[in-house]
């Protein structure tokens, strides 16, 4: 799809924005209609033609042939379609003994596949914090392949290097440990995560652990409008 109408700007400023600082305080709710033509060739007759939509992020919804086929794209949508295909759908929450993750064909899982607030410092608190899911996963299904859909939610600013820095391999952000409220900036050292999640590189140790599973998707991009955690009065993260 593409490019969305908001990355332009203009920015919101003040305390209160119109929007919300996760989304990097850009004008991002609205509605916007594609269309594309496809010629498909009387040779392709009898055969499977896959229509794959990228870049199409929430509440999206489908014509074909002005028909409306589904709205926002899921596991389930592929399976009514096309049964052959394995589906999934990347789970934040979902435990093993859950009904949502017996249905899908792949296991993916966000962040919680080694655990969430593991951190010595958020024992005795209220914040949610899980144990590792990835065995957990594995005993209750074990005929189906594992990943981490989104995982090592870090951040960093290019350039921006801050003292002291953390002996830990991973670190949450906070003032004088890998973050500066005032400058709103995260040190470029890429040891330092939002809280339900460490970095990369402490990822990567887990997932090597567990040989079932076959990989993740590192969240976040470079030079990424949008969730500037922790600072949500800056523009970016």
């Amino acid at each position: 799809m593409p490019h969305d109408w908001a990355i332009k700007g203009p920015f919101f400023e003040g305390q209160n924005p119109e929007v919300g600082g996760s989304m990097g305080r850009l004008p991002s709710p609205g509605v916007a209609w594609y269309r594309k033509k496809l010629e498909i060739s009387g040779s392709d007759t009898g055969k499977c033609i896959f229509l794959d939509v990228d870049g199409a992020m929430s509440y999206a919804m489908v014509w074909l042939n002005g028909k409306l086929k589904e709205g926002e794209f899921s596991g389930w949508i592929i399976k009514q379609d096309d049964s052959t295909r394995p589906a999934t759908s990347p789970m934040n929450w979902a435990k093993p003994y859950m009904p949502f993750p017996a249905v899908m064909d792949v296991i993916s899982l966000n962040y919680q596949g080694k655990g969430i607030r593991q951190y010595p410092m958020f024992i005795g608190t209220d914040r949610i914090h899980t144990s590792p899911q990835y065995d957990a996963f594995h005993e209750k299904f074990p005929g189906k392949v594992i990943l981490s859909s989104e995982s090592a939610s870090a951040a960093s600013s290019r350039g921006i290097y801050l003292f002291p820095v953390t002996q830990d391999i991973s670190s949450p952000i906070r003032e004088n440990r890998g973050g500066n409220s005032i400058i709103q900036q995260v040190s470029s050292y890429e040891l330092y995560a939002v809280d339900f999640e460490s970095s990369a590189d402490k990822v990567f140790g887990s997932i090597d652990k567990y040989p079932y599973v076959a990989g993740e998707f590192v969240w976040n991009g470079f030079g990424y409008l949008g969730e500037p955690t922790p600072y949500y009065e800056a523009r970016n993260s």
